[in-house]
């Protein structure tokens, strides 16, 4: 459905509505540096009283988690409110719209506090291991979102329309999930609950928050920092030309990830008195699992964009190979990530990653800028792939490796090094071969899809297929699928 809703846009609408998109997503992104790790800090605290039934302790931080969080919506609306006024200084040229470029930012602007009002709601949820009722509700408001901008695209041809829509459902979306909680766990609202957290464990709260600042606002600034370099340097046309691409990779980055981060709770539980031989053999699975799912979306992407793009929108729309590549190595580094960073978070581990963050977000700033004036767009996302594998993933790798698996760093580096050359083996072989079919419609792109996505995954069979791991893996899923024809 964003694929249509998009192609709806880019039929209705010019490509400088497209930018205008990617360059406020991102100056938002960046300042959601406000929450600062304040989610991730609680959600730890709160693994251990909900595994052992203590509500009052629930209670107390959640309250916490409410004061932090209204608190968070009313920063980023004023500091939002006095960036809005010099907008001007963050592209190359303004661009020719009859909106109001102040006031579009505003809108986004309240999209994004709107996100934050009862967003500590679904913290419980996701600590009862319950994150699919988010992502139904969140899904369920999504599509409902989706129909009704292309309805005021299609019909009205209204921008501001499409940003009030996306507000309204923003909006909703918080309100049903802290109406289903309200319901589900009527004792959060228990008022005899008075008595504030024990003070020893908000210094503890307060001191993960600290480590996770540092750290959270270095990885909003690498995250958030690419799109307004290329406006500043590039121009919005060329932001809303390759965001067409970020919206397929974000969406099957998104899908993937709302799937995977379902595990979170599990493994917080988990993680709270597992032996390490247990989390060895967990992590070996999960990364195998986690590695065979990107590796098998990302060659899928590199082969199969741009002639999709071509069908989608167009032939002016297309960027060159490299940068399709680029684009899809970062959302690669970013899913092999989760294993370490899901182990890292549910063990605690907070304080260790503050400053390789801070330096990756410094360094991929300065290095976009540089390979953007060098290399352009190519420049830009190739320099975010070098500074996450050089700074932030080496060194969280070694941080779970040497701290809780307690295996050597070596290891890790050598199993991410030969997962990249068989990520590149699979794209190449594959993409060699999808080269001798012919055609350009949709049915020649189906024929392409189908041949590599079965060519990647008998390339992975043949890998993996004879490795105790995989012999876990497929056995863990047989004990899924028995229990569940037993019901």
């Amino acid at each position: 459905m964003s694929f249509v809703s998009r192609s709806v846009f880019v039929m209705v609408l010019s490509s400088e509505y497209l930018g205008i998109n990617g360059l406020f997503s991102n100056i938002l992104t960046v300042l959601s540096f406000a929450e600062l790790g304040i989610g991730e800090a609680l959600s730890y605290a709160m693994y251990q009283p909900a595994k052992e039934g203590n509500r009052e302790k629930l209670c107390q931080l959640m309250r916490l988690y409410k004061t932090a969080y209204r608190g968070i919506a009313l920063f980023v609306t004023v500091v939002g409110v006095i960036a809005s006024f010099f907008l001007d200084y963050l592209v190359a040229e303004k661009p020719n719209i009859p909106e109001n470029f102040q006031l579009i930012f505003w809108l986004f602007l309240f999209n994004n506090v709107c996100s934050y009002l009862l967003a500590y709601k679904q913290s419980i949820l996701l600590v009862e291991q319950k994150k699919y009722i988010v992502l139904y509700i969140q899904q369920g408001t999504k599509v409902a979102q989706l129909l009704l901008q292309m309805a005021i695209l299609f019909f009205a041809h209204s921008y501001y329309g499409f940003l009030l829509v996306q507000v309204i459902c923003t909006l909703l979306t918080n309100v049903f999930i802290s109406l289903y909680v309200k319901k589900a766990y009527p004792w959060l609202n228990d008022r005899s609950v008075q008595a504030p957290l024990p003070q020893e464990e908000q210094h503890k709260i307060v001191k993960d928050v600290k480590a996770l600042a540092i750290s959270k606002v270095a990885g909003i600034v690498s995250n958030g920092s690419d799109n307004i370099v290329i406006a500043k340097i590039l121009g919005l046309t060329s932001v809303g030309v390759v965001s067409n691409y970020t919206l397929v990779i974000n969406s099957f980055s998104s899908i993937l990830w709302g799937t995977l981060s379902g595990i979170t709770g599990s493994m917080g539980n988990f993680n709270v008195n597992a032996s390490v031989e247990k989390r060895r053999a967990i992590f070996e699975e999960l990364y195998l699992i986690v590695y065979w799912i990107f590796c098998l979306c990302c060659t899928c992407l590199i082969v199969l964009l741009n002639p999709f793009v071509e069908i989608w929108v167009g032939t002016s729309y297309q960027t060159d190979l490299p940068i399709v590549v680029a684009l899809v190595l970062i959302a690669y580094v970013s899913g092999m990530n989760f294993p370490v960073y899901t182990f890292r978070v549910t063990c605690g581990l907070f304080d260790e990653m503050k400053y390789p963050y801070f330096w990756s977000g410094i360094a991929n700033v300065a290095l976009s800028v540089v390979l953007a004036l060098k290399m352009g767009l190519f420049g830009v996302y190739i320099a975010t792939v070098i500074t996450r594998l050089l700074i932030s993933e080496t060194v969280e790798g070694y941080i779970v490796y040497h701290k809780i698996l307690e295996k050597p760093f070596w290891r890790y580096v050598m199993r991410y090094l030969l997962s990249l050359l068989l990520l590149a083996g699979c794209t190449l072989i594959c993409g060699k071969i999808v080269q001798g079919v012919p055609g350009t419609g949709i049915l020649a792109l189906l024929i392409k899809g189908l041949v590599t996505f079965c060519l990647c995954n008998a390339i992975l069979l043949l890998v993996f297929a004879r490795t105790p791991t995989f012999a876990r893996v497929c056995q863990r899923m047989k004990k899924l699928v028995d229990k569940k024809k037993a019901r």
